[in-house]
């Protein structure tokens, strides 16, 4: 408990009697972290387990020195809202990838004299198995009832029961890439009968084969192996490194991200393995490889930052499920990296930012009750709260917060102004609007004159001599 509230402190004028623990980051002597990063830490070289998410707070620093790796288990990963400053000398010399990868193979068998009718497999633990796919994690869907083996028809079938599938062989589904159309279904599995017709399953079920469904013997309808149920399942994963909107700026060098994607592994949800909501952080020499969403994915872009402010130089993207980088605003600039042999695409830019995403993001600029901005760098504008103008130095950036209001509306003038020879501009990250329009731009004037529910912008001071717009809409 803090000395200031506790009773053996006889100036305390406020005493609380519920115990206070915050447990460290990094427990002195051992190689496991996580959990939150408030002040300043530092991690040495070395192999560390994470055993909690690590959530870098506004404020809070994380230090990863040359030479360290960071082992995360699936569906575990950072949250950075103050400063990470990961900055190896060497290819590969801080790497973040998955602790552990658990599936069930066909090492574990059941103890029975029953014999398989497909040959060269043994009996997994669990009575379900994909047949024939391109690796063990999709094809065929086989179920054991009975001590028999057989397929399922697809009549009825949904993500439900293919997510359940998923989860009893200790993989994952994604929502965007797990069915398997007909053709795409390999041969294997068809000599057995077709034991379970519409499938239904709930949330609760933990065991397809428990699941209400049609049997062999009271199936309504007629079905062939054409219509038998094929799979795709993906490994465990852990969730990623994500850098929020407020986080500061982040320069990654020399720093490989692989086997990362699962955000959600009872949802089922998918991220890019680096996610950046607002880019000015520069990315050298990094490697983001082998995850299985998109490898950086990009929300909105700092369109009037300095030259060296988001960009990737010399950094590979290769051979993740999604696309190499992803963009919802455009702005990054890439130099002399390799991106390839991605599923999706090499670069994909898809504007649309769904109404849950917009307000999520608008969420990091709500703060707690128990905020204390002196100890942060994060110093928003509370509108109509600010009472004062709002004076920006050289190369200032702020973000203006449009707080809810109830009732009738409030009207307030602000003079927002730099230096003379400089000009202001605005860009709005969580727009009125969920569309762009160039009307749009006029409005903004009396924007910053009245409330506007859940609104966030960032306004900034730069040369005027510099060719950049004065206002950006997003």
């Amino acid at each position: 408990m803090p000395y200031l509230l506790h009773s053996s402190n006889p100036g305390a004028t406020q005493i609380n009697y519920n115990s206070l623990y915050v447990p460290q980051f990094n427990v002195p002597g051992t190689f496991v972290v996580g959990g939150e990063v408030e002040g300043i830490e530092i991690l040495r070289q070395g192999e560390y387990d994470v055993d909690k998410d690590i959530n870098i707070r506004p404020g809070g620093k994380l230090v990863l020195q040359s030479g360290v790796t960071l082992k995360f288990p699936p569906a575990i990963g950072i949250m950075v809202a103050g400063k990470l400053d990961a900055r190896g000398k060497r290819p590969n010399d801080i790497t973040f990838t998955l602790k552990e990868e658990v599936v069930m193979t066909n090492e574990s068998v059941y103890e029975t004299d029953f014999e398989p009718t497909t040959p060269g497999y043994t009996e997994p633990i669990v009575p379900i198995r994909l047949l024939g796919g391109r690796t063990q994690h999709e094809g065929r869907l086989q179920v054991r009832i009975d001590d028999k083996w057989g397929t399922v028809c697809n009549y009825r079938w949904n993500i439900i029961n293919a997510a359940l599938v998923c989860n009893q062989l200790g993989l994952a589904l994604n929502p965007d890439d797990w069915f398997l159309e007909p053709n795409e279904i390999p041969s294997a599995g068809m000599t057995e009968d077709i034991l379970l017709s519409n499938v239904e399953c709930s949330e609760f079920d933990n065991d397809i084969t428990k699941c209400k469904a049609e049997t062999k013997e009271n199936f309504e309808n007629s079905c062939t192996h054409e219509n038998d149920v094929g799979i795709r399942c993906y490994e465990t994963s852990w969730a990623g490194v994500r850098f929020s909107v407020i986080s500061e700026r982040a320069d990654l060098q020399y720093v490989t991200i692989e086997k990362a994607g699962l955000l959600d592994y009872s949802s089922n949800i998918f991220k890019p393995a680096l996610q950046i909501d607002f880019a000015r952080h520069s990315l050298e020499s990094i490697k983001v490889n082998n995850n299985y969403h998109d490898g950086l994915g990009i929300l909105y872009s700092d369109l009037y930052g300095a030259d060296a402010v988001n960009t990737v130089r010399n950094s590979e993207f290769s051979n993740n499920r999604g696309s190499g980088i992803s963009f919802k605003q455009l702005g990054l600039k890439v130099y002399g990296s390799v991106i390839e042999n991605n599923n999706l695409a090499g670069i994909s830019h898809n504007p649309h930012i769904p109404g849950h995403q917009q307000r999520e993001i608008a969420g990091w600029f709500n703060l707690d009750p128990g905020f204390n901005m002196d100890e942060s760098n994060y110093h928003p504008i509370m509108i109509p709260e600010y009472e004062t103008d709002i004076s920006l130095i050289n190369g200032e950036t702020r973000h203006i917060v449009f707080t809810k209001r109830n009732g009738e509306s409030v009207s307030k003038t602000y003079n927002i102004k730099c230096n003379p020879g400089y000009v202001l501009g605005l860009q709005l990250l969580n727009p009125i609007h969920n569309f762009s329009q160039k009307a749009f731009a006029y409005t903004i004037p009396k924007i910053l004159t009245k409330v506007v529910q859940n609104g966030v912008s960032i306004v900034i001071c730069r040369h005027s001599l510099r060719p950049v717009a004065v206002l950006a809409l997003s």
